[in-house]
């Protein structure tokens, strides 16, 4: 039988109690996955280009990156707008009510260029049979229903609702943060669980292009983490 005296069992506990603070130092707990309502990883080709003039070279540069560019063939139309500029689009639907924060980042920016986000309410009968409400007119708004986009549920429309807003434009790489909450005051219209995106570039010239990274919508409370951590992965999907 081995018997320890005590100073070589403190010792013993000693060390023990180094190797573990060692450890825990070396394998820091994993922090938990961030929360999302919706988003694209642009993992594949799934937004539908703007017609011409304003048709982007769109195209996933490499798994996760989806770039856009204004080719030699981008018009200027300087009556609407004194410079090019170049649109992708999607429908999706997301509870901006419990995910109010649009969250946008980009990389490999090139130009004379910058980059933003367009969003708009839209109307999808399928809104109506799960129990969201007939969309009201804005507040202040003494046009009829169907002259600012809205027919009611029974009439079979769909289609684009309220006013489009949009991001801050960035002439750098970045991410942004877009409250959508606070847009309803300018007309923003989130009634409805679907809303329209679009993907912009634009510039003084052509040639101009930017990588889209990832597009995500994310709890008020999860857009600090969100913007100090942007290459954060691990995500979880509750719409």
């Amino acid at each position: 039988m081995v018997t320890l005296n005590r100073s070589v069992l403190s010792g013993l506990l000693s060390l023990a109690l180094i190797a573990s603070a060692l450890g825990g130092a070396a394998n820091p707990p994993k922090p938990s996955p961030l929360v999302v309502g919706w988003g694209d990883e642009f993992n594949q080709m799934n937004w539908k280009p703007f017609p011409s003039p304003n048709s982007p070279n769109a195209s996933l540069r490499r798994r996760g990156l989806l770039r856009l560019s204004l080719g030699p063939g981008a018009t200027c139309v300087p009556k609407s707008a004194p410079f090019y500029w170049a649109s992708v689009s999607r429908v999706v639907d997301v509870d901006t009510y419990r995910y109010p924060i649009l969250a946008v980042r980009t990389v490999n920016l090139k130009g004379p260029s910058w980059w933003d986000v367009d969003v708009q309410g839209y109307y999808d009968p399928s809104d109506n049979s799960r129990g969201f409400p007939p969309l009201p007119p804005l507040k202040g708004d003494t046009r009829s229903p169907s002259q600012f986009g809205y027919q009611g549920p029974r009439s079979g429309f769909s289609g684009l609702i309220g006013t489009e807003v949009k991001t801050p434009s960035l002439n750098h790489d970045g991410v942004v943060l877009f409250d959508l909450g606070a847009q309803e005051r300018n007309g923003l219209q989130l009634t409805s669980h679907h809303v329209r995106i679009r993907l912009n570039i634009a510039g003084t010239a052509p040639g101009g292009s930017v990588d889209y990274d990832w597009i995500r919508f994310v709890r008020r409370e999860d857009a600090v983490r969100l913007s100090a951590n942007p290459r954060i992965s691990d995500l979880v999907v509750e719409p």
